[in-house]
């Protein structure tokens, strides 16, 4: 995947499910987050590195990949995509070209 081109609609090829962070507090005044389903859209996942530590008696994977999607106002690295049982963490949000085609975005998948 390029960064000097559009995506094309053959490279999207993945339905992610972006998710909205949802703020409150329990009733002991301590902060809680619940997601809320934003749009589900086709997107483009390319594995960029991966790491494993062993955390609590057992493996943590840790796994950073780069998804493109069309470009959209208003994805901020606050936000998530869901595939299925998979959750991907935004990190960081570029408009590719800067001219409103393509946004690609690092995210970090934990497992």
């Amino acid at each position: 995947m390029s960064k000097s081109r559009k995506v094309t609609a053959s490279e999207l090829t993945q339905r992610l499910t972006l998710q909205v962070p949802i703020y409150s507090q329990d009733e002991l005044g301590g902060a809680m987050v619940s997601w809320q389903d934003a749009p589900t859209l086709w997107a483009a996942i390319k594995p960029l590195r991966g790491s494993e530590r062993f955390t609590d008696r057992r493996v943590q994977s840790r796994n950073y990949v780069e998804i493109r999607i069309r470009w959209r106002a208003g994805v901020l690295p606050s936000y998530r995509f869901t595939q299925g049982n998979r959750v991907f963490h935004i990190l960081a949000v570029a408009d590719v070209d800067e001219a409103g085609h393509t946004l690609e975005i690092t995210a970090e998948e934990l497992s």
